[in-house]
């Protein structure tokens, strides 16, 4: 009976090494397995007398050449010209899955059924934002079985946040798809995403928009001393200026929170 299976986790929950245990304990016992990865992830490839081998490699040290699938790529089709060419295959192993295309993860359903294979996907579950993968969120709308893969945050609660770091902050800017390892993410807990995303929002998202909204109060304050100066709405520029100090003293309880003057 093929059945399509998905692992997945945050980074560091050993998700390759239980890959490359699973391809073990098949072949172990005369099975035939294919190992795959998307094309994207060469982080660990090699190359030999001008020969480009897909390499998979897992943190503690496992690691085994696959076959990489363009993102382009039939995997269907190349199934069968892998099947004609090497062996009959029994099991597909699929890392990093979370880089495969929506219509990659359909195909890998389809063999599933028509060649009664089984078929195991390990990956990410979600991005540095929290938004899930376009691959992962087919798999878990196609997947016979999902299991979860746990890792601890650095503070010791089960971590779900692949954070991204820049300069050794967290950030939630720039493409969804950034290959790495541990020098740019570290799994969080989503506690600690949130307070170490904070930290770095303060001076960008809150102190900037207010430094801005009082210059432009004053400026109106200016053009309005002037046009209503004899008018009977006069009274309320006072009342406006007002205002906007209140606004600027908070503002400078900010900067002074900030280490800015």
């Amino acid at each position: 009976m093929g059945k399509l299976i998905y692992y997945y986790g945050a980074m560091g929950c050993s998700k390759t090494a239980n890959a490359l245990m699973t391809r073990f304990q098949y072949e172990s016992n005369n099975r035939k397995v294919w190992l795959i990865k998307p094309a994207i992830d060469n982080r660990d490839d090699i190359t030999i007398d001008n020969e480009h081998k897909a390499i998979i490699k897992s943190r503690v040290g496992l690691q085994a050449e696959a076959y990489a699938i363009a993102t382009d790529e039939n995997i269907v089709e190349t199934y069968s010209k892998f099947e004609a060419d090497f062996f009959d295959v029994d099991v597909i192993i699929c890392d990093e899955c979370q880089f495969l295309t929506p219509q990659q993860v359909v195909q890998l359903k389809q063999l599933s059924e028509s060649k009664n294979l089984l078929i195991y996907c390990y990956g990410l579950r979600t991005d540095f934002r929290t938004d899930l993968f376009p691959g992962s969120a087919k798999l878990f709308s196609l997947a016979d079985e999902i299991t979860q893969l746990e890792t601890i945050c650095e503070c010791g609660r089960p971590a779900i946040v692949n954070a991204r770091f820049v300069a050794g902050k967290v950030t939630i800017e720039g493409d969804q798809v950034e290959v790495g390892g541990d020098d740019k993410y570290k799994p969080l807990c989503w506690k600690c995403w949130q307070k170490a995303l904070g930290k770095n929002k303060m001076k960008k998202v809150y102190v900037k928009p207010v430094v801005e909204t009082i210059e432009v109060k004053v400026e109106k304050m200016i053009a309005q001393s002037v046009s209503y100066e004899n008018s009977t709405e006069y009274k309320g520029i006072n009342r406006f200026l007002l205002d906007s100090s209140k606004e600027y003293l908070t503002y400078k309880k900010i900067m002074e929170i900030n280490g800015q003057n």
